[in-house]
């Protein structure tokens, strides 16, 4: 379904927003992105919907190799896939069917399947009721619920969720997960949630990323939400040879993820690895190369 081969993303101003990343999803998995600011996440989300292309590796999505598309290719690519963000994007002067009638449209639909499919959408989200209720109109959670109708309306294969529940409450943020889970199981949609919230993580386990500098640095199947700190502590802590301290390409990187050595891209020193049984910091630089505690000083 989704496969990333050694992708890179580099921004103008320095940034290595992605580095040799490589990743497979599954057709109808549900998959968690987390990290903190800075970690990669909306670089991710915007590689798999082509709004950003990639410097370096391939991305392919369910047959489309999404970084080789021509800019008048990518509308068509994103009406294969659907997606959901934070702040819902919704036409303020269309109503509840309209806004989600409007996605049909543009793929040529005939009136009479919009009409059978905008019914079936809305009565999946609970939101029948609404049909010619305005944005403006409608919670926050109603609008979410409104988004991710027109997410799925033409039925893709991909659902890819930024922040769902950035601006929803507890209680309607379950909500929105039960909707998600709902849409993967009866579809087999494969669904992507990058997200911040713990707790939704803890409570809806399921295959977890988290990403760190731009590099997957623990990929979690049975999922829960995992603090980076926690692989800093003594009992995570890696035996690893001499060799492995400098890690200068992909090679060496996948060495350390290899051994489950944790990869901080931090500005500050973080105790991560054992040499002889004696804590050794590592620390990733600005060019993303990891040095040894003892080469900082002449960093």
């Amino acid at each position: 379904m989704i496969d990333l081969k050694e992708v890179n993303k580099i921004y103008p101003n320095g940034v290595h927003a992605i580095n040799a990343m490589n990743l497979h999803i599954d057709s109808g998995e549900f998959v968690y992105v987390i990290g903190s600011t800075g970690s990669g996440k909306s670089t991710l989300i915007k590689l798999l919907n082509a709004e950003e292309v990639p410097d370096g590796g391939t991305i392919n999505v369910d047959g489309v190799s999404v970084g080789s598309l021509k800019h008048r290719q990518v509308p068509g690519y994103r009406r294969r896939i659907g997606c959901v963000f934070q702040d819902y994007r919704l036409l303020p002067n269309m109503t509840v069917y309209e806004n989600v009638a409007f996605a049909l449209e543009v793929v040529g639909m005939s009136r009479k399947k919009i009409r059978q499919r905008v019914a079936e959408v809305l009565d999946l989200v609970g939101l029948s009721e609404k049909s010619r209720s305005y944005p403006d109109e409608l919670s926050g959670g109603q609008q979410q619920r409104v988004t991710i109708a027109r997410a799925i309306a033409n039925k893709p294969s991909l659902l890819i969720a930024d922040e769902p529940t950035g601006n929803l409450d507890p209680e309607m943020s379950q909500e929105i997960l039960h909707l998600l889970e709902k849409i993967n199981e009866t579809y087999g949609t494969t669904v992507i949630m990058a997200t911040h919230d713990q707790n939704l993580v803890d409570a809806f386990k399921k295959r977890t990323l988290i990403l760190e500098g731009g590099y997957i640095v623990h990929d979690f199947p049975k999922g829960g939400y995992k603090s980076i700190s926690l692989f800093n502590q003594p009992q995570n802590v890696c035996e690893v040879p001499q060799d492995a301290y400098r890690a200068i390409n992909t090679e060496d990187l996948e060495k350390l993820k290899e051994m489950d050595a944790p990869i901080v891209p931090d500005q500050s020193a973080q105790p991560l690895l054992k040499e002889d049984g004696i804590p050794q910091e590592v620390r990733l630089d600005e060019d993303i190369h990891p040095l040894r505690s003892d080469e900082q000083e002449d960093a």
